[in-house]
């Protein structure tokens, strides 16, 4: 809880980075990717705390939580890119990544299954490019086939997943 806590502060943060503050979060998020698992997520957390302004940073902590399975974490820091960085294929992606860890890891609830398919119906880029990925989904779930909904998500084409973010 810690962690979603410090996420969610830093989203209504703004701050001035300075130079120092961003040498700060580099060797961290260095150190970060030396490491995996929670230690690489305290890793790129530290570094957001050094430059929460950075996009780049809070997409940083939403891998790493995905990939150590603090899910939630993971959602909250998509959640603060979709709804604070400029449009694009970046966008886009991180839209694919949220939608994906609503889905698949925080599905209990049929608020987190709608955001899933209204993230995906708004990707245009994403969708294009994986063949109407959007559609097929929220088709296979109006139908009850979620396992199969399941599968096509975890079974899109690379350039759907989303990996970077890179300023």
């Amino acid at each position: 809880m810690r962690l979603l806590g410090t996420v969610l502060f830093l989203a209504v943060t703004t701050s001035f980075c300075t130079a120092e503050d961003l040498a700060k979060a580099a060797l961290l998020v260095e150190k970060g990717h030396a490491v995996g698992g929670l230690e690489r997520l305290e890793y790129f957390r530290q570094a957001l705390m050094e430059a929460p302004t950075r996009p780049e940073l809070v997409y940083n902590v939403g891998v790493a939580a995905e990939e150590a399975g603090v899910f939630h974490v993971a959602a909250a820091s998509y959640r603060e890119l979709v709804q604070n960085a400029p449009e694009g294929p970046k966008l886009d992606a991180v839209r694919v990544r949220l939608a994906k860890v609503l889905f698949k890891h925080l599905a209990g609830s049929q608020e987190n299954l709608k955001e899933a398919a209204e993230l995906l119906e708004t990707v245009g880029f994403e969708a294009k490019q994986c063949d109407g990925v959007a559609t097929h989904v929220n088709a296979l779930l109006a139908a009850g086939r979620r396992s199969d909904a399941e599968h096509v998500l975890g079974g899109s084409p690379r350039g759907c997943d989303g990996d970077t973010y890179v300023e």
